[in-house]
């Protein structure tokens, strides 16, 4: 399954993750607004390639204005799987509202405090947005690789490729229904 992986991320097209975000040409966008560096950050700040699921991660995003203006900035990093489907999206927008003050050259930075993603390779695209109109569209920018992870506490995972994971818990109790029926009889 592993060669089968890595086989489909190459075959969606190059990461490129060799080539400077500042010095790539396959961008979309009126560039106004431009990313320039990306990095993989994990919970102590240091720049790692692989990270485990239910890590938290934070990407590091470098960008430049390349012309002063009053905006409303969004930005989206899009995860896809291994066939190209997305898988989730964290969008700026939804998760703070719009950035108004935007320095001319800067880092903004995305928090995933718990990876929902099971092991894997994954591809992201990242886009920039100003007042409504993209400005940088990076696709298949990052390879993100995923390996076995403390996501759940009992360290087990579902089967690779069955989607997104998702915190959550379960409890019993006995149902004092029968016995309360027991008791008027």
């Amino acid at each position: 399954q592993e060669a089968v992986n890595k086989y489909l991320i190459t075959s969606l097209g190059p990461t490129e993750t060799n080539i400077s975000l500042s010095h790539r040409k396959n961008r979309n966008g009126n560039e106004l607004f431009v990313f320039t560096e990306i990095k993989l950050l994990d919970k102590l700040q240091n720049e790692v390639k692989t990270v485990g699921s239910g890590e938290s991660i934070s990407f590091h995003i470098a960008y430049e204005l390349r012309k002063k203006i009053i905006a409303e900035l969004i930005i989206r990093i899009e995860f896809k799987d291994a066939h190209g489907n997305h898988v989730f999206v964290c969008n700026s927008r939804v998760g703070e509202g719009l950035f108004f003050q935007i320095p001319q050259k800067g880092i903004v930075t995305c928090v995933i405090p718990k990876l929902p993603l099971n092991v894997g390779h994954y591809t992201l695209d990242i886009i920039g947005k100003v007042n409504g109109r993209e400005t940088d569209v990076l696709l298949n920018i990052f390879e993100l690789v995923v390996e076995n992870g403390t996501f759940f506490k009992t360290g087990k995972l579902p089967a690779p490729h069955k989607g997104v994971l998702v915190d959550h818990h379960w409890n019993i109790k006995k149902d004092n229904s029968d016995d309360s029926n027991l008791q008027k009889k």
